[in-house]
């Protein structure tokens, strides 16, 4: 399509005489169309989409796809500003016919008819709503996910999916995932963290000796010490803060060590 303008732009510059006015200016691009040679519409034809093409071939009989039916065919993807629009609504309601302001404001009749219409239907000139492509997700599909999900936290993509195929629910997994970010649901994995080895164990437990007889101003700089443990079928957890008895919990976790030396670390 851009070789084809480039192809017009070379021939209008070559002219002499420069339009002198808009009327001047359209019969002379209408000119310099209609002597493009014919392959480069051919060329351009087997570009276009396929609701194009079917429309030239329908008019190909009469015209022979050649370049003025080329032109009337191509015009046609101008969509007027919501201004026209209602500017058309107040020619009409000022007693004009649909001819009359077709000349005015030069559009084509059947557009006037058909803003007109909207209008004594809708009430409004501005784009409908639902003219894009439907949602495959309704309003109770979209429920019947976030049920499942506030059910069974864990639950994944796959087994939604597997629940709604067998009721007859034919989505993909990010139309779910989608559906379930618009529900406020965001899918979160535990952050990991490397397994201890024994020397990592000890220099815990020299770090809980060393500071064991201090006191309780010396953590006011120390603002979290926040790691989790357990031993054994004994759970216990410790979170150190300047305000949470610093002493006491560094004596739990030396105990706790002493009696069970096989105790792993993890994150809440």
């Amino acid at each position: 399509m851009q070789h084809l303008w480039d192809v017009l732009d070379k021939q209008v510059r070559s002219m002499e005489a420069p339009p002198r006015n808009l009327q001047d200016l359209k019969d002379l691009l209408l000119t310099s169309w209609c002597q493009i040679p014919q392959h480069t519409f051919r060329d351009l034809v087997e570009s276009m989409p396929r609701r194009v093409r079917a429309d030239l071939a329908a008019k190909g009989e009469k015209q022979k796809l050649s370049a003025v039916g080329l032109w009337t065919v191509m015009a046609k993807t101008k969509e007027l500003t919501e201004d026209l629009r209602l500017r058309i609504v107040a020619a009409h309601k000022s007693g004009k016919g649909y001819k009359t302001i077709s000349k005015c404001f030069e559009v084509p009749v059947a557009t006037v008819q058909s803003i007109i219409k909207k209008y004594k239907t809708f009430r409004t000139v501005k784009n409908l709503r639902g003219r894009g492509r439907k949602p495959k997700v309704t309003p109770v599909l979209a429920r019947r996910i976030v049920r499942e999900v506030k059910k069974n936290p864990r639950i994944t993509t796959k087994a939604i999916l597997m629940n709604l195929s067998s009721a007859g629910g034919n989505i993909s997994r990010q139309t779910v995932q989608r559906t379930l970010h618009t529900a406020g649901f965001q899918g979160r994995r535990p952050r990991r963290t490397p397994l201890l080895q024994i020397r990592h164990t000890k220099a815990c437990l020299a770090f809980a000796n060393a500071h064991l007889d201090k006191e309780e101003d010396f953590w006011s700089f120390l603002l979290c010490f926040g790691n989790h443990f357990h031993a054994g079928d004994v759970k216990e957890v410790i979170v150190l803060k300047a305000h949470m008895g610093l002493a006491s919990s560094l004596r739990m976790f030396r105990n706790l060590h002493e009696a069970e030396s096989n105790w792993s670390w993890y994150n809440p």
